[in-house]
């Protein structure tokens, strides 16, 4: 072979290769030259350890092949390319390596692939004038366009620079930032959604506290003014003075509704809020929300019905939080009652949709026919702060968080609340209640023949003590 070289009139060989027992390149080059004493063919080899410059080769590479898609050559003497790399998913036009085109082809690739309503004035950024001129007093000088490429939008970024000191060569390397683009745009999308969102919040809780202070504001006055009036009259009209206090346990007792739901939607969102399970007769538990409920339905004329599946049997008992579920289903009854007109019907529905084992999952729906919800307002339905503003529920006192309340309990106790509702045709609440159940061994004690109603306790006096 080396006979054959020196024939060859190539005096000079070279190779590159790597060490077989430790990591680096060795690079072997051999001069052919002959003797002119002996005349016989002499081979004089070198070999140089070059690990440092390979692996320096290997990571510009490394780079070049991650980062540009194409990178070529421009003459600045002929406007000529030469190219020097291209991937094949660039979605350039595929020349050959070692041919040559002129700058004019890239502005006609442009012009058919560009999606940009300017591509007239991104040529002219990356024509060879505008180059040279950005490159005096820059380094580097760098144009970005967007392209269609086998169907999809793809955005490119064209850097040049000259070759070293030589100004009559200038590198263009054009890489892909696709990618980078999508998810800046993804990000920036989420931050707008997130912006609006903190200024709806922001706005539904300035309207919130708003509300509130006429809320607070009205039944305070209230307790005030027929605070004194009952002063006044207690000893030459007790009859009205007992009226004043009526009016004022009723302007309290709501004053005291708006305190406690403030502080339970404060405790849900400070993660504060723990729910207590204990067994439980269901029938009891629906029995003490129903004697609470019922007779807000008969002073307003409001048809109330119930029904409820075999499996609420006096044997069974449910683990669950007690205080919170009958809050939940004081809350979606107490808007029914509130938004239904005299003579409308409301209806309460448990049925059994789902049991393995020891568990399983109730169907509470809470139905009205009442002046119902517009579909722009269900979307916001279950966020704190938010009331629909219409005829029927401007005049309705609230505080916005009813049904907050309602969806964040619901939602830690495993379930979950849906809503269908009609303008002006009424409302229906479905809730998915999740719980444990056991048969009781020894038979609870039971009140047979005592119903919930007004009547039982007429004439009879009662004293009440609470602890907080």
């Amino acid at each position: 072979h080396l006979r054959q070289c020196y024939r060859e009139n190539r005096m000079h060989l070279s190779c590159c290769h790597r060490l077989a027992h430790r990591p680096g390149w060795i690079e072997t080059s051999c001069e052919l030259l002959n003797n002119p004493y002996s005349n016989e063919l002499e081979a004089i080899f070198v070999a140089r350890d070059v690990s440092r410059e390979k692996q320096y080769e290997q990571v510009v590479n490394t780079l070049v092949t991650n980062d540009y898609d194409v990178i070529f050559v421009i003459d600045t003497n002929d406007s000529s390319l030469q190219l020097m790399r291209m991937a094949a998913s660039s979605g350039t036009p595929l020349w050959s390596k070692d041919s040559k085109f002129s700058v004019k082809d890239i502005f006609s690739y442009l012009r058919r692939n560009c999606q940009e309503s300017n591509v007239e004035e991104i040529i002219q950024q990356n024509s060879l004038s505008t180059i040279k001129k950005q490159l005096k007093n820059n380094a580097l000088y760098t144009t970005n366009y967007s392209l269609i490429i086998q169907g999809k939008l793809c955005y490119k970024r064209m850097v040049y620079s000259y070759l070293g000191s030589d100004t009559r060569s200038i590198l263009c390397a054009v890489q892909d930032y696709t990618e980078s683009q999508r998810l800046e745009q993804q990000q920036k999308s989420t931050l707008e959604n997130a912006l609006r969102e903190a200024k709806r919040a922001g706005a539904a809780k300035s309207d919130f506290l708003s509300d509130m202070s006429h809320e607070i504001r009205t039944p305070m006055n209230s307790i005030i003014g027929m605070t004194k009036l009952a002063q006044d009259e207690v000893l030459q009209n007790p009859q009205l003075a007992l009226n004043y206090l009526d009016n004022i346990e009723a302007s309290s007792i709501f004053l005291l509704g708006i305190i406690n739901d403030i502080l339970d939607m404060s405790r849900i969102e400070s993660n504060k809020f723990e729910l207590h399970y204990e067994w439980v007769l269901p029938s009891q538990l629906i029995d003490s929300v129903l004697s609470m409920i019922k007779p807000q339905m008969q002073k307003k004329g409001i048809h109330f019905y119930t029904s409820r599946p075999d499996s609420l049997s006096a044997s069974t008992e449910f683990y669950v939080d007690v205080m919170r579920t009958k809050q939940i289903l004081i809350n979606l009854l107490n808007n029914a009652c509130k938004f239904t007109p005299e003579g409308g019907t409301v209806h309460l529905e448990i049925c059994r949709c789902h049991k393995e084992g020891s568990h399983a999952i109730d169907e509470i729906i809470v139905s009205d026919t009442g002046c119902g919800i517009s579909s722009e307002f269900q979307k916001h339905i279950f966020e704190p702060f938010t009331q629909e503003r219409n005829s029927q529920s401007s005049a309705t006192q609230g505080t916005g968080l009813g049904l907050a309340l309602v969806k964040k309990i619901i939602t830690a106790m495993g379930g979950s609340v849906s809503l269908t509702s009609e303008l002006n045709r009424g409302s229906t609440f479905t809730l998915k209640f999740p719980y444990e159940f056991r048969v009781r061994t020894t038979p609870a004690k039971t009140t047979e023949g005592i119903k919930a109603d007004d009547a039982v306790l007429k004439g009879t006096c009662i004293m009440l003590a609470e602890d907080h």
